[in-house]
Formats: C-alpha cells, sequence, structure tokens
C-alpha cells in the first residue's frame, strides 16, 4: 500500500523561507550601487607648514627622503584619508639610543650607528574651522601619528609642529 505524500501547513512555511531567501539574495546581487557620496571636503582655505618626526629609520631609507627633498617631489601623507605635501626642508641626524651601566647605575646617551631621525617640514593646503584644521579629512594636530609616503621610501612619525601660514 502506497501512502501520498501530503502538504501540510510546515511545508507550506520551509517554502515560502526558502521563497524568502532566493528574493532576498537576488536582490542583494542585482541591487544598484549605492549612490556615490557627493560630500567633498570643504575648499582649502589656506597653507599650513607642519614638521613630521621619523625616529629610527635605516640610512637607506633617509637618503631617499633626502632625494625626494632634492627633487622637490610631492609627499602622499595619512593612512586611510590621504593627502599631498611638499617638502620645504628636511634634516637628517644620527639616531640615539639609551645605554645603561647597571654597575654604576647611570644611562648616557649615545648614537646609534645604524639609524636615523628625519625631521621634515611639510607644507600643504588646509582647510580651518573652530575645532580642527584638516587636510583633505585628516586631522592635523601636534601628537598625531603620521603615515608618510615618497616615491621609493615610506615611514611613520608624529606631528611634532604645526603652524598656520
Amino acid at each position: 500500500m502506497k501512502t501520498k505524500p501530503k502538504f501540510n501547513l510546515l511545508d507550506a512555511f520551509i517554502i515560502l523561507i526558502l521563497a524568502a531567501a532566493i528574493a532576498l539574495g537576488a536582490f542583494m546581487l542585482l541591487k544598484p550601487s549605492a549612490p556615490v557620496n557627493t560630500d567633498s571636503t570643504p575648499a582649502p582655505s589656506g597653507k599650513a607648514t607642519f614638521t613630521v618626526d621619523l625616529t629610527r629609520v635605516t640610512e637607506a631609507v633617509a637618503k631617499e627622503f633626502e632625494l625626494a627633498a632634492d627633487n622637490k617631489e610631492k609627499l602622499t601623507c595619512g593612512e586611510a584619508e590621504r593627502f599631498y605635501s611638499t617638502i620645504k626642508d628636511i634634516s637628517v641626524t644620527k639616531a640615539k639610543r639609551t645605554i645603561v651601566d647597571h654597575s654604576t647605575a647611570t644611562a648616557s646617551k649615545v648614537e646609534d650607528p645604524q639609524f636615523f631621525d628625519v625631521k621634515l617640514i611639510l607644507e600643504t593646503d588646509v582647510t580651518e574651522t573652530d575645532d580642527a584644521i584638516t587636510a583633505g579629512k585628516t586631522d592635523l594636530r601636534v601628537g598625531n601619528g603620521l603615515a608618510v609616503k615618497a616615491p621609493r621610501c615610506a615611514g611613520y612619525g608624529y606631528i611634532i609642529g604645526l603652524e598656520l601660514n
């Protein structure tokens, strides 16, 4: 004796869930792209000169930053939101490290022959508001970290000086 499968309320519910999942998948796959955000950054209202201190970089990186300064190349600054700046001045000094003499319990700073400290004085277009000074969408504040990239090298340092021009 063969029994005929019966269609019940649970079967209808499962079919309804599967149809909704397929419709949602098709919508997600075929939906039009979101409109492009037309909120652009405000037009720059001035220029700012800021100093970035890159500590303990290799000699090759220090030389590439000097070469970028000599060639007047634009640097890319920032991480997620980037902006361009020009090198106004550069100084390269030997990095220092602290040596502790445990027998006399004294500490002294000595030059580290493998590393250099690079100070970049950069200029860029900025927008000044009551709350911040921004370059592109990046806030420039003394103490903030900043990634700096030249065509052949990159480094990460901190803003140690900021002046509006």
